[in-house]
């Protein structure tokens, strides 16, 4: 993939096309705390601002423990029963804080879906691929079984998945890691949503792997106008396939720009030194 241009022909990540995007989600002011055993509040999300522009991919990034990943659940409603939040959360106009259950059953799927960091716990171990995708196609595109096998066979061709019919009478089990990660992109497609939340989608998963998997989101985003929003602390995933970049630390945004000026000219300090560490150098050995 170049700089210049994305595979399905977006605009390169952090250029003058950003701007034109309007937010779809819009986070202000998100505070959050914890309350421990002794009944003491502890602050784990502080102040948190930040937009995510329609039909672009932008990226949540920081170290572990920065609440990024708490931040995401908080958006999807799934945030721990323990953490009190305030502040305002909008998707496409409408305030999701005070929501309730019930209308985030609504909102999920169609109106957000999110991809978690490790795609075989989000399977049912004890039940195909194909049962499980076709039960979530039924569910929100409200179509008979056999129209619901046909629409899983297509995500799962549309996300890569080879032989999709075989594949669909596996189990999770049979699937590679980063097949697992596909059918759960599939899965997240067949709702058909407005925002894909990525949650470290390509952790554990190899180079190449990788590489193929986000080239699959930039690709979706350009071919349906999909808005995504990735959670992960590789930046060089993030270089390669966001827009815009929100860097945190700490449970606040110490950095939000577009993913160009971030690695060109980063403001933050903490940012310089994100972009200047490097990983541990590979040590030549043998088996012992």
């Amino acid at each position: 993939m170049t700089s210049g241009a994305t595979a399905a022909g977006r605009a390169a990540p952090g250029t003058a096309a950003t701007a034109a995007g309007t937010p779809l989600l819009t986070v202000s002011g998100l505070s959050g705390a914890f309350r421990t055993p002794h009944g003491e509040p502890t602050e784990v999300l502080r102040d948190i601002s930040f937009e995510v522009p329609r039909g672009r991919i932008t990226a949540i990034v920081g170290e572990t423990g920065s609440g990024k990943s708490l931040t995401a659940l908080t958006v999807m409603g799934l945030c721990p029963p323990r953490l009190t939040v305030r502040g305002s959360i909008t998707f496409d106009g409408r305030e999701l804080l005070g929501l309730g259950e019930d209308g985030y059953r609504e909102l999920r799927g169609s109106g957000i879906a999110m991809v978690f960091q490790d795609a075989r716990s989000s399977l049912n171990p004890v039940l195909t691929v194909g049962r499980q995708l076709t039960d979530v196609a039924r569910l929100h595109r409200g179509v008979n079984k056999r129209a619901a096998r046909d629409l899983v066979a297509e995500a799962l061709a549309r996300v890569r998945i080879p032989d999709p019919r075989r594949r669909m009478a596996q189990y999770p089990h049979q699937f590679s890691g980063g097949m697992a990660q596909r059918a759960m992109i599939a899965m997240a497609l067949l709702c058909r949503p407005r925002l894909l939340l990525l949650d470290e989608p390509t952790t554990g998963l190899d180079v190449t792997t990788q590489a193929d998997v986000m080239e699959l989101v930039v690709e979706l985003a350009g071919q349906d106008g999909l808005t995504a929003c990735l959670v992960t602390h590789d930046l060089g995933v993030v270089g390669e396939t966001c827009d815009r970049v929100v860097v945190m630390r700490h449970g606040t945004v110490v950095e939000e720009a577009a993913a160009a000026d971030f690695f060109r000219a980063p403001r933050a300090e903490y940012s310089r030194v994100l972009l200047a560490a490097n990983r541990l150098a590979d040590e030549p050995g043998r088996p012992s």
